[in-house]
């Protein structure tokens, strides 16, 4: 007689499993392939590669297809200055600071174009605004301590964008110890003289 007692029991167990059960899942819809990605994929590709010329062609595809897509037109200006067409590369980072204000990259090269036209005030205001925007972008502590040190004479401020240029890097750079080493006996001498 007790397996008849047991029955509403199992039935009432089974149903408030049932209804636990979670609900089936929303039906999902496939992502539309963005053509942008590939192209973007390919010019690096080509840039990775060395072949400047067709990274800059497929950069300035991208920026045709999508004109608010700052990273684009930062890569374009890196290929253009390896092409050493300097003002087409400055434009094309002014263009990317105009969608990104925060563009650590385009800032630092901006830097590189104005120090090798001489321009070593605006050079610095340049590397400055890249490490603002990224304090931890070693390529502008780098260019900052070669412009302080081989361009501007400060010294001890280069000494700090060297080290701390190494501090930012996995494996430290042999050449920039090089530096490190000089930099410090030029200190010491001056000092000392």
């Amino acid at each position: 007689m007790w397996p008849n007692r047991l029955l509403p029991f199992i039935l009432f167990t089974v149903l408030l499993v049932g209804c636990a059960t979670p609900p089936p899942p929303e039906p999902q819809t496939a992502a539309v392939p963005d053509p942008g990605d590939d192209l973007y994929r390919i010019a690096m590709d080509s840039a990775r590669g060395g072949d400047a010329e067709a990274a800059a062609e497929q950069f300035r595809m991208l920026i045709e297809m999508k004109p608010d897509y700052p990273r684009a037109q930062t890569n374009l200006g890196l290929q253009l200055m390896r092409l050493e067409r300097y003002d087409e590369a400055r434009e094309a980072f002014d263009r990317a600071l105009e969608q990104d204000k925060n563009d650590a990259v385009a800032y630092n090269h901006l830097g590189v174009l104005a120090r090798r036209d001489g321009q070593f005030q605006q050079a610095l205001d340049y590397y400055n605004k890249a490490i603002e925007a990224d304090a931890d972008y070693a390529a502008a502590h780098l260019n900052r301590g070669i412009l302080l040190d081989l361009y501007m004479g400060d010294w001890p401020a280069a000494l700090e964008e060297y080290q701390r240029y190494q501090s930012l890097l996995d494996t430290p750079d042999p050449q920039v110890e090089k530096w490190i080493i000089d930099i410090k006996r030029r200190i010491e001498a001056r000092q000392n003289s």
